[in-house]
């Protein structure tokens, strides 16, 4: 079990990992990187944000002590795993939304061609027409920018732990 939770809220600037043994003889490492501190105020006590990196390994004795003896090297693999774990689960998302989008793009359902029953020299020139408006509509409208964005989100700054979505078109074309 490896996760990772954005934006956990503590009372205390939470400091060194902590590690929690698991029933199956195994234990959690977690580690804290506060993001965000909200000053006190007269009513409340200042509260820090932080992102938790937790990975799941064999507990031992030692096993505190050793953690803490190469703090940066187990955060490194913590941050890895959620980071590979959040990525899959972006990337399966996309993948999804992706796959529902790609019927407004084939020719046989989303595309809104209109063929001639017979080809004449004026109904061949008005077919054409509505093909290349079809394929400009398919490769350069709404729907096409909305699935490009979607491919575009392993690019954006925050992936994969902070991932701003596009919406999809509302219109049919």
């Amino acid at each position: 079990m490896k996760h990772y939770e954005i934006k956990a809220e503590f009372a205390h600037r939470p400091a060194a990992p902590t590690v929690t043994p698991l029933p199956n003889g195994n234990a959690v490492v977690s580690f804290y990187e506060v993001v965000e501190i909200i000053p006190a105020t007269e009513e409340t006590e200042a509260r820090y944000i932080c992102n938790i990196f937790s990975m799941e390994t064999r507990n031992a004795n030692d096993l505190e002590s050793r953690v803490n003896a190469n703090v940066e090297a187990w955060k490194e693999k913590a941050v890895a795993a959620a980071r590979e774990e959040c990525a899959a689960a972006v990337r399966a998302a996309r993948d999804a939304l992706l796959a529902a989008s790609d019927q407004r793009m084939t020719l046989d359902r989303g595309l809104n061609l209109k063929l001639p029953d017979t080809v004449t020299a004026a109904t061949l020139l008005t077919a054409f027409k509505d093909i290349i408006t079809g394929l400009k509509d398919a490769l350069s409208g709404d729907w096409a920018k909305y699935r490009q964005a979607l491919r575009d989100l392993t690019t954006q700054e925050g992936f994969p732990f902070n991932v701003i979505w596009p919406s999809a078109p509302t219109s049919n074309e």
